[in-house]
């Protein structure tokens, strides 16, 4: 099993060309072995101290198997380390091999070197994703994570909607994972992380007159201009849904609407709360994809505070505000203002969990982890309401 693992990581690290067949061949050997060794995956809903032990060398290892998977979509780290955080390590044996058997594309050569010079050129550039998970894998080892995550937070966060915000949300899940175990596989999974970030860094309208007046949450989503159906692309796309935001003036007062002074993660969890009132209130089968979005952007902005500056703070949480706005713009007319009053709920956490972690559907495990999680920090019915109607929609 150590032969056909190294085998894997060898190709990773040397980044040499490997192709999907070869790679989804070799990594379902590799699982056939590492899943069948006793206590590989099993720690159950514990959370005990030994258990997140052995979930730990589990993850490593998921981490390592999906490292070549083509960064386009790919949420299986970001999955990965949910299920984990949901106490459901156990559920990796199933879920690594149903995602490596998804990806379609093989990561694309490196280019040219990035530096400290010429990052600015490669900036939003997709065809150097390569190239960006190389530089901060050097950046990684010669000025520490923490740092790292720190100066680059405040780069990048403008940029935060590309890739319809899935840069910050995995870099969330990957600054989390290291917190736990500062692994060499969980420090190349940050350096991912930040590298898709900035090769899909991508900017909204943003306008340079601040509003004469500001806006409670509630009253500031309300008043978010929705972007005319016919502009919108009908793609499944989030992020080209976004695009419809080029050039539509309306939506660049939104970042002025709110006053985001004072602690960040407060802001945060009237923001995911009020946002998670609005999914239930906008969602439909054609957009759960994208709402879903709006809460664990800024549900792994969260994660980031702590260990970033109180510049870098406010920069995420203001461009988080505007990406989760543009979201919810291009997102459809709501369907009702109150349609949350009419719902219940009817599963309880653990069946909630037990839904999203069986289905092997990535955006059904991350939102309910990321809801449940806030849920935790200040309690709304509007989080366990939204997880459970996004899990029954993605998991039919």
């Amino acid at each position: 099993m150590r032969k056909v693992f190294q085998s894997v990581m060898n190709r990773s690290k040397n980044e040499k060309k490997l192709t999907r067949r070869t790679f989804v061949k070799e990594a379902s050997v590799t699982l056939a072995f590492s899943f069948s060794a006793p206590l590989f995956f099993s720690c159950g809903n514990s959370g005990s101290a030994s258990s997140l032990g052995v979930a730990v060398d589990g993850f490593d290892k998921a981490l390592a198997l999906m490292r070549e998977a083509n960064p386009v979509g790919n949420h299986g780290p970001m999955a990965a380390e949910a299920l984990v955080a949901l106490g459901r390590s156990d559920r990796l044996e199933a879920f690594v091999p149903s995602f490596l058997n998804s990806f379609s594309r093989e990561m694309p050569p490196a280019r040219i070197a990035i530096n400290g010079s010429n990052w600015k050129e490669a900036i939003g550039q997709r065809r150097r994703i390569t190239d960006w998970k190389i530089f901060f894998e050097k950046e990684i080892d010669k000025n520490g994570w923490r740092q790292l995550v720190d100066k680059w937070s405040l780069i990048l966060a403008p940029g935060l909607r590309g890739a319809a915000t899935h840069g910050v949300i995995r870099t969330g899940h990957a600054v989390r994972s290291i917190q736990r175990n500062e692994s060499q596989v969980r420090k190349l999974e940050l350096a991912q992380a930040l590298g898709y970030w900035a090769a899909h860094y991508q900017t909204l309208p943003e306008s340079k007159t601040e509003p004469s007046e500001k806006f409670e949450i509630a009253e500031a989503i309300e008043k978010i201009p929705v972007v005319p159906i016919d502009r919108v692309s009908k793609s499944g796309s989030v992020n080209r849904r976004m695009n419809a935001l080029e050039g539509f003036e309306k939506f660049g007062k939104v970042t002025g609407y709110l006053e985001l002074s004072g602690d960040p993660e407060t802001k945060i969890s009237e923001l995911t709360a009020e946002f998670s009132k609005a999914y239930l209130n906008k969602v439909d089968n054609s957009n759960v994809v994208a709402l879903v979005h709006m809460i664990t952007s800024l549900a792994s902005i969260r994660t980031l505070v702590p260990i970033v500056s109180k510049k870098s703070a406010n920069r995420l949480l203001f461009y988080g505000w505007q990406a989760a706005a543009g979201i919810y713009s291009v997102s459809g007319p709501i369907k009702g203002k109150d349609l949350y009053r009419s719902r219940t709920i009817k599963l309880s956490n653990d069946q909630l969990i037990e839904k999203a972690v069986n289905s092997n559907e990535v955006h059904a495990i991350k939102f309910t982890e990321a809801c449940l999680r806030e849920d935790k920090i200040r309690p709304s019915v509007f989080y366990r309401l939204a997880a459970e109607d996004a899990v029954t929609r993605l998991t039919r």
